[in-house]
C-alpha cells in the first residue's frame, strides 16, 4: 500500500518537472542573449507609413496675395488730356484754343448732355453737380438758345427735351436742318444732320445725309418741314445729344462752307468769316471724343477763329467729325477744378452743356 502511493507520488512530482513552470522563470533569461524586438530599432529599418517629410512633397500652398499686391488701375485723370496751341495768323495777331480729348473707353467717365431751363454759368453747373454727389471733369457749353429757351435740340437719357423748332416746325422763320452731336446707346459718336418731323406721332430727331432744300446763298428755303417720307430719313435715337451746327467735319471730310450756308447760318449776315470766340466738339477715328474752345474779344489776347478755321483746327486735333457749337460769349470750358481752362470774353449762362463726370445725370434734376 506504502508503495503503491510512493509510486503515485513520484509520477506526479516528474510531471510536474516536465511543466513549463520547472524550466525557471521565463522573463529572467539573460536580455543580451534575446533578439531585440522592441522600440529601440533605427527607423530605418522599419517601412515608414508617415508622409515623407521632403518640401518636394508638401502640398502647393499659394502665399497670400497683400492688398498692396493687387493690381491697380490707372489714374482717371490718364483718360482725359487738356492742352492749348497758338496760331500765328499774322499781322501781330494769335489764336490761342484749349482742347481736351477723352477715352470714354474707361468706364469710369460718363458722357451726358445738360439742359437748364433757368440758364446757368458752366462753373455755376460744376458747383451744382458736386453738390449732388457728381463730380465734373470737363465741361464746354453747347447749344444755340435765345432769351431763356433752348433754339438747339436736346436730347438726355433718351429723351427729346426740346425741339429747337416752334410749333410749325420753324426756328427763325425757317425749316432748319442743322448739325448735331450724340452718343448712341452702344456708346458711339455719330454728327448727323436732324430734324424733329411732325408727322412724327413719337416725337423723334430724324436724321438726314445732307441739310436738304435751303441754301442762303441763293435765298433758297425749303416751303414745307421734312418728313418721315423725306427720302433718305432715318429716326436719330442717341442716348444724349445737343444740336449746333454747322458741321465742320464729315468722315474725315471738310464741309464746313457748303453746311455753314444750308443750314442757314448765314441768313442775319456773314459772321461765320469772321474771328470770334468759338467752341466745338468732335470724334477721332479711335471713338475718342474732342472738346475744342477758342480766346476771342479778350484782354488776355487770342484773335477767335473763323468757323472754316474751327474746321482746320478740329481736323489738326485728330477729329474726323465734328461740329460747330454756340460760340461768341457763350464759349467757355470748364475743368476737374471748376474755373475756366480758356479765357471767356464773358461769363455768360447758357442753356446747354456737355459734360463728362464720374456718375450718368440720369435724374430729373438735370433739367433744373
Amino acid at each position: 500500500m506504502r508503495l503503491k502511493n510512493f509510486a503515485a507520488l513520484f509520477l506526479m512530482a516528474a510531471l510536474l518537472c516536465a511543466a513549463p513552470s520547472c524550466s525557471g522563470n521565463k522573463s529572467g533569461a539573460d536580455p543580451s542573449e534575446s533578439p531585440s524586438v522592441g522600440p529601440s530599432e533605427e527607423p530605418s529599418a522599419v517601412p515608414s507609413d508617415e508622409p515623407s517629410a521632403e518640401p518636394s512633397d508638401e502640398p502647393s500652398v499659394e502665399p497670400s496675395v497683400e492688398p498692396s499686391e493687387e493690381p491697380s488701375l490707372e489714374p482717371v485723370e490718364n483718360s482725359y488730356t487738356f492742352g492749348s496751341f497758338e496760331k500765328d495768323l499774322g499781322e501781330g495777331k494769335v489764336a490761342r484754343g484749349h482742347w481736351c480729348k477723352i477715352d470714354l473707353s474707361d468706364e469710369r467717365l460718363f458722357f451726358n448732355s445738360v439742359y437748364t431751363t433757368r440758364l446757368e454759368t458752366l462753373p455755376g453747373m460744376y458747383n451744382h453737380f458736386m453738390e449732388e454727389d457728381i463730380t465734373p471733369y470737363v465741361i464746354i457749353n453747347a447749344g444755340y438758345f435765345g432769351g431763356t429757351t433752348a433754339v438747339s435740340p436736346i436730347i438726355h437719357n433718351g429723351t427729346l427735351m426740346t425741339t429747337g423748332a416752334d410749333s410749325e416746325g420753324k426756328y427763325d422763320g425757317h425749316y432748319l436742318v442743322r448739325a448735331a452731336f450724340g452718343m448712341m446707346p452702344d456708346g458711339s459718336f455719330e454728327c448727323r444732320w436732324v430734324y424733329p418731323c411732325p408727322d412724327d406721332v413719337y416725337r423723334r430727331l430724324w436724321a438726314f445725309p445732307s441739310p436738304l432744300g435751303n441754301d442762303d446763298r441763293t435765298d433758297t428755303y425749303m416751303t414745307s418741314a421734312p418728313t418721315t417720307k423725306t427720302e433718305g430719313a432715318q429716326v436719330w435715337e442717341p442716348d444724349e445729344a445737343i444740336g449746333g451746327g454747322p458741321m465742320l467735319l464729315l468722315d474725315g471730310e471738310d464741309v464746313t462752307i457748303e453746311s455753314y450756308h444750308k443750314e442757314v447760318h448765314a441768313i442775319g449776315g456773314r459772321g461765320g468769316y469772321a474771328r470770334h470766340p468759338r467752341s466745338a466738339i468732335g470724334t477721332d477715328a479711335d471713338g475718342k471724343v474732342i472738346f475744342l474752345v477758342v480766346d476771342g474779344r479778350t484782354a488776355a489776347g487770342g484773335a477767335g477763329a473763323t468757323i472754316p478755321e474751327m474746321a482746320v483746327y478740329m481736323k489738326e486735333l485728330g477729329a474726323v467729325s465734328a461740329i460747330n457749337l454756340d460760340g461768341g460769349g457763350s464759349t467757355g470750358m470748364v475743368g476737374p477744378e471748376g474755373t475756366y481752362v480758356d479765357h471767356p470774353s464773358e461769363t455768360r449762362k447758357v442753356s446747354s452743356a456737355f459734360m463728362i463726370s464720374d456718375k450718368e445725370t440720369r435724374r430729373s434734376y438735370i433739367r433744373y
